[in-house]
């Protein structure tokens, strides 16, 4: 079952920007690549690292602790494919952008 609440308005978030949300106890980051918007777990599998404070290039989020990298669109690392970031859905309605907190996140975005 899905549970969309809304983040924010998808104008505050540029391509090339991220910013963390708390959606009802839930901590998220949300990515802006290139218009298409992803939501994925604000900590680094690796040492919990702050991926919000990580930098975005080329679709790729780098953990600014150990630069671990990931595609917050699929959750997957492209050095590691073992490792995976938490992935939420998300949608756009109206100009906002909303994640489901209700399903729990799943690994590399399925």
């Amino acid at each position: 079952m899905s549970r969309f609440v809304r983040a924010l308005e998808a104008r505050e978030l540029l391509s090339g920007q991220s910013r963390a949300v708390e959606l009802e106890g839930l901590r998220v980051v949300l990515f802006n690549v290139d218009g298409e918007f992803a939501a994925v777990d604000s900590r680094c599998p690796h040492l919990g690292g702050p991926l919000e404070e990580g930098t975005l290039k080329d679709g790729i989020v780098r953990c600014p602790w150990h630069g671990w990298k990931f595609d917050p669109r699929t959750g997957s690392s492209p050095l590691n494919p073992e490792a995976s970031l938490r992935c939420y859905p998300v949608r756009l309605d109206g100009g906002d952008i909303y994640v489901d907190v209700e399903r729990e996140g799943v690994d590399g975005g399925h």
